[in-house]
């Protein structure tokens, strides 16, 4: 089933019906040209947003969870209809995109994980918690080159050094003691030197 609504030069609103339920509703300008556009089913409510004709934005509320679990996903557009950036509430993930498509930031909140790219789409930079320490990598050309990571009390701090995309070796610092471990890639002790004095990690 049908229904029309129209606004006088400004607007037409089409509605449809399935057993009594609206299902879409979609509004075109007085020249025919999409404003927005409606569309419910059993899991999801998706609202798309236009500019000038063109999909500026994409809502999706997911209707079996709760709005306090956070239920939404919502999507922006480039004029070339390509990704700008998305918030996904229901995974916790923000990702944002080039104007060419590729990926520029990705991050994970549930995971405490975020990743940067270049506008060639190879990796910049790389922040993740592991085992207890919250770490940072950085790439060159797509490859690894640096990371360094920091317990969560800040006292100890790991760097470690990358040729090629291998690990060549990593020092240790700590900071109870200032002094520095340097170990080979096979985790054989190299050197043990004074840090001297060094100021606290902040927490």
């Amino acid at each position: 089933i049908a229904k029309r609504l129209v606004k006088k030069d400004y607007a037409i609103t089409d509605f449809m019906f399935e057993n009594g339920n609206l299902v879409s509703a979609v509004t075109n300008n007085i020249e025919e040209k999409p404003i927005k556009k409606i569309t419910i089913t059993d899991d999801w409510f998706t609202e798309e947003s236009y500019k000038d004709g063109e999909l500026a934005r994409n809502r999706k509320v997911n209707r079996k969870r709760s709005a306090k679990e956070g239920n939404e996903i919502t999507t922006y557009f480039f004029s070339n209809g390509k990704v700008e950036h998305e918030q996904n509430s229901i995974d916790k993930t923000f990702k944002t995109f080039y104007e060419n498509g590729n990926p520029k930031l990705h991050r994970n909140d549930a995971k405490y994980e975020e990743t940067e790219y270049a506008e060639s789409g190879k990796k910049i930079k790389y922040s993740y918690d592991i085992d207890g320490k919250r770490c940072f990598e950085e790439y060159e050309n797509g490859i690894i080159a640096r990371k360094n990571c920091d317990s969560s009390d800040k006292l100890t701090s790991y760097f470690y050094h990358y040729n090629n995309g291998k690990l060549q070796d990593y020092e240790i610092l700590d900071r109870n003691t200032d002094k520095i471990k340097k170990y080979d890639k096979n985790n054989k002790l190299l050197k043990v030197s004074e840090a001297g004095k060094l100021p606290m990690m902040p927490k």
